[in-house]
């Protein structure tokens, strides 16, 4: 557990699978799911990390926000800093850090 979901608003999903890859589930909750409050631009206030460049291109044809995912090792701290600071959760100088113990004394 990586202790990111008050960093979020919206659910955290490890394991979406679907028909047209996690692009079309992503797209399906935009539209008719648990993401639908997102309304018709909706897809833009969703990112997919993954490791999977076919995942990646099927998302970002969507306009979802895509980040690549190391192979080896997964993410680590700095990654998530970047990504953070793409999203306009923090700047690349002050941001929360993906650990519990650490976001308690930000």
């Amino acid at each position: 557990e990586a202790g990111l979901e008050g960093l979020f608003n919206g659910p955290l999903l490890g394991k979406a699978v679907g028909f047209e890859g996690k692009a079309g589930f992503i797209e399906e909750l935009v539209i008719a799911g648990d993401l639908g409050h997102l309304g018709a631009e909706g897809l833009r206030s969703v990112a997919l990390i993954d490791d999977d460049v076919r995942e990646l291109e099927r998302a970002h044809e969507r306009g979802i926000q895509t980040y690549a995912a190391p192979r080896q090792g997964g993410l680590q701290e700095q990654d998530f800093d970047e990504i953070f600071a793409a999203l306009g959760i923090c700047d690349r100088f002050n941001c929360v850090s993906s650990t519990p113990a650490s976001r308690a004394t930000t």
